[in-house]
């Protein structure tokens, strides 16, 4: 397939999942296969392009949106959205929602046996999806002088550096991206939304953020 017969079947695929619908041949429908061509990789209702070496950009349809929202969708969930992670502030929990339902979606490509392209491409877009929400979230506190930004923006570089050494290893081929590198994921994203990030919905809810 050429790369303007599959983005044209992305684009289908995306536009028929939007509408509930689930059209045989549209790689976007699929729910627990991957197809990548030209730098885009398509699968469980993600669109990763790779922009460069160190990014990619995700877009979810909005069967995703939903599957998101809901455990069900999931083959093997890895994390599943409750409102005990809820921050209080809509904008953040919509994200937080967004970079567990990608951090699923690597977990399923990985017991699923899929191949170094695709779970690399599925971890930069973990990687660049935190680093989106990460920049969002500290210019939302510091137009609200939160007083722990500071450490928050720590907390923030740590976990990336973390990463940046597995994704690193893996791209050398000296490591494989393991249960391990998920269930760090996993801890370090449901400590910090149900410690840090909770601290700072507290500050803005009492200034009527929601």
């Amino acid at each position: 397939m050429d790369r303007r017969t599959f983005m044209k079947q992305a684009a289908i695929g995306s536009i028929a999942t939007g509408l509930g619908l689930y059209l045989p041949g549209c790689a976007t429908s699929a729910k627990s296969t991957w197809e990548c061509s030209g730098g885009v990789c398509i699968g469980k209702g993600i669109i990763i392009t790779k922009i460069d070496e160190q990014k990619t950009e995700v877009q979810l349809d909005a069967k995703a949106d939903q599957a998101a929202h809901n455990s069900r969708y999931f083959n093997s969930p890895l994390m599943t959205w409750t409102p005990a992670y809820s921050v209080g502030i809509k904008e953040m929990d919509e994200q937080h929602i967004k970079l567990i339902y990608i951090i699923n979606a690597l977990h399923d490509a990985m017991i699923m046996g899929n191949g170094d392209k695709v779970l690399g491409m599925i971890f930069n877009a973990v990687l660049s999806y935190t680093a989106t929400h990460f920049a969002d979230e500290e210019a939302m506190l510091a137009s609200y002088n939160y007083p722990a930004l500071a450490s928050q923006h720590q907390e923030h570089e740590n976990f990336v550096k973390h990463i940046l050494v597995y994704r690193d290893k893996f791209q050398s081929g000296s490591a494989l991206i393991s249960m391990d590198v998920l269930e760090l994921l996993k801890a370090w994203l449901e400590n910090h939304l149900q410690k840090e990030d909770k601290k700072y919905g507290v500050y803005l809810n009492a200034k009527g953020i929601y």
